[in-house]
């Protein structure tokens, strides 16, 4: 074994036990939640505009939304200039903690802009006033830029 092999193989069982450890000690105590959490926010963090969802598992209008809308949210146009998060009335480490004193009801759509609100629907109905809705706030929101 040559000295470049050598300091190649000390390197990557170096790498290993870093992994091993940052595993351990860091990750190993985040919850899964912790971590989508994370994840979430982080990509959140990464663009100047994005929408959030006000829901809760029992209600019967978030589930028909998720059945009508959520399905196909991620494939449409808008969802690539508005990323979808969801939030429940139960995660009170949210830094949208805030917006939760001003929402009445779920769903509730809150869309932000260089973390400004620009346009909430509350409530859904359906698909089609979905949309409409949507539209309208977009199109207030460039009648502004």
């Amino acid at each position: 074994m040559n000295i470049n092999s050598f300091e190649n193989f000390n390197l990557i069982c170096f790498q290993n036990k870093m992994v091993s450890i940052v595993k351990r000690f860091v990750l190993a105590p985040l919850s899964a939640c912790t971590l989508v959490f994370i994840f979430l926010f982080s990509h959140v963090a990464l663009s100047n505009s994005f929408l959030i969802m006000f829901t809760d598992k029992g209600c019967p209008y978030c589930q028909a939304w998720e059945r009508d809308i959520g399905t196909v949210y991620s494939k449409t146009e808008v969802a690539i200039q508005f990323p979808l998060t969801r939030i429940t009335a139960k995660e009170t480490e949210s830094k949208f903690l805030p917006y939760l004193d001003e929402v009445r009801g779920t769903p509730t759509f809150i869309f932000f802009r260089d973390d400004l609100e620009i346009g909430r629907i509350e409530g859904y109905s359906d698909a089609e006033m979905f949309w409409w809705l949507v539209d309208d706030i977009i199109a207030q929101f460039k009648k502004t830029e």
